[in-house]
């Protein structure tokens, strides 16, 4: 029984706070991560799950595994922060069709920088795929 009961959460932030300028570009679909409620799902399981999984008795390899795919997840945002914002050689941006990568409307399309280009969808998440050229 206890498997069929919800967890609801509800969020609502003015959107001339920053808190508000998140959620109002989150619900814009970026990078084709999906809706919403997608998003922050995504954002929890990578911040929490090894919390959240240990307190429920689950230890060793499951919990390793788990810790590991968060560490990589938590990562690559810096790495992509650095690379859309911060690097100075950053100066030719590509618009790349990343439908065939989302779950999200076909005609979706994305401006990244040229190191960003590539991005592959597994389990419900997106991994950086750096392009040597």
């Amino acid at each position: 029984m206890e498997q069929n009961q919800q967890v609801i959460i509800s969020i609502k932030r003015t959107l001339g706070t920053i808190d508000g300028q998140i959620i109002n570009y989150l619900h814009s679909r970026p990078f084709g991560l999906g809706n919403l409620p997608e998003i922050v799902m995504l954002t929890l399981l990578e911040y929490w799950s090894p919390f959240a999984i240990s307190a429920n008795g689950v230890d060793g390899e499951e919990l390793r595994q788990r810790a590991i795919w968060s560490i990589k997840k938590l990562e690559a945002q810096p790495a992509l922060i650095r690379e859309v914002f911060l690097s100075s050689q950053v100066q030719t941006a590509v618009t790349v069709d990343n439908s065939s990568v989302s779950n999200s409307a076909s005609d979706e399309r994305l401006r990244v920088p040229l190191a960003l280009a590539q991005w592959t969808r597994h389990s419900n998440a997106i991994s950086l795929c750096e392009i040597n050229s």
